[in-house]
């Protein structure tokens, strides 16, 4: 950020510029990870060893480059479709979205480790942890989720120009899509896990890249820039979906059903009162009020509907107990 910072606002190198500084920075990093690494490398003639890993990596190329059709066909299409006002202000909400993807990524790349190595030891018995650390993130990014969703308005007139306030319209769904893309990295896991599987993960994701594509062609034609969003939305969808189902038949992890239905229904119904504030369209004392409030009634749901067990309660009980009595030491 710095350096983008310094290379394109302090030296004026503009987009040319970034591309430098990026590419130095890879370069950097590399050679740093490299000398880092090369006491734990040794080099080896034994072709054969290439054998395994080539089986489970070369079913994942399908499944890289649908990844990269998915993140990027929608802004392609809008500059094909529309114009490049629509790919700036849309790009925008994608890359403040981006804020929430790097906490989901970062709760990814902490479980992969978790998830092999209590799966080696401990076989079937794990399933139900797995289950249950699933609900809790998704809980997480749907409590971050929600937040940005109630706030989007707000949150985009903070952080950008006049010129393109017009993203917080399609922000709240572009949360939506991250929230559930974090649900589908626990879901697809499995799949990960079995080196023979991968294939299935490609299956799905190039269906969702392929669905992704026929969507975004006809929803931004009819409307534009939201359309792009709900394209992007319901492809993900169709990828969750594929690799539950194909994560279930291979490796099958009973999650919480019901709680993870609660959890939905609460981003769903965020999403609503979003639409119903910008309906009535209050003043922004009124507005900042009145949708704080509404974020604290989404978490309160969580206890009407009882999403926590006795066992949860106690527990949260014991830590405010022990933060209160630690507090009062001090």
């Amino acid at each position: 950020i710095l350096l983008t910072i310094i290379v394109v606002v302090v030296l004026e190198k503009g987009l040319t510029g970034k591309v430098w500084a990026d590419l130095f920075l890879i370069a950097t990093f590399s050679i740093i990870s490299l000398i880092l690494l090369l006491k734990d490398m040794k080099i080896n003639s034994d072709f054969k060893l290439i054998k395994e890993p080539l089986k489970f990596s070369l079913p994942l190329l399908p499944h890289m480059l649908s990844g990269f059709l998915l993140s990027a066909i929608d802004r392609i299409f809008l500059e094909r479709i529309t114009n490049l006002d629509d790919v700036g202000i849309y790009s925008l909400a994608f890359n403040i979205g981006l804020l929430l993807y790097v906490f989901i990524d970062a709760v990814r790349l902490s479980y992969t480790p978790y998830f092999n190595k209590t799966a080696v030891n401990e076989g079937d018995k794990a399933k139900p942890k797995f289950a249950k650390i699933t609900t809790y993130a998704f809980l997480l990014y749907t409590v971050a989720g929600i937040f940005m969703i109630i706030f989007a308005k707000e949150f985009i007139m903070l952080v950008a120009d006049e010129d393109y306030h017009s993203a917080y319209t399609v922000f709240p769904i572009m949360i939506v899509a991250n929230i559930l893309n974090g649900l589908y990295f626990f879901f697809v896991r499995p799949l990960m896990f079995l080196k023979d599987q991968t294939k299935f993960v490609s299956i799905a994701t190039l269906t969702a890249a392929f669905a992704n594509i026929v969507l975004n062609y006809f929803l931004i034609i009819e409307y534009g820039m939201k359309g792009a969003v709900w394209a992007t939305l319901l492809s993900v969808v169709i990828k969750l979906l594929l690799i539950r189902y194909f994560a279930g038949k291979k490796y099958l992890i009973k999650y919480e059903s019901k709680r993870l239905f609660i959890i939905i229904f609460i981003i769903i119904l965020s999403v609503l009162l979003f639409y119903l504030f910008e309906y009535l369209d209050f003043n922004l004392l009124y507005s900042i009020i009145l949708k704080a409030s509404a974020f604290i009634f989404l978490l309160l749901l969580l206890f009407l509907t009882r999403f926590f067990n006795k066992e949860e309660f106690n527990f949260a009980k014991e830590v405010l107990f022990n933060f209160k009595n630690k507090l009062q030491r001090k």
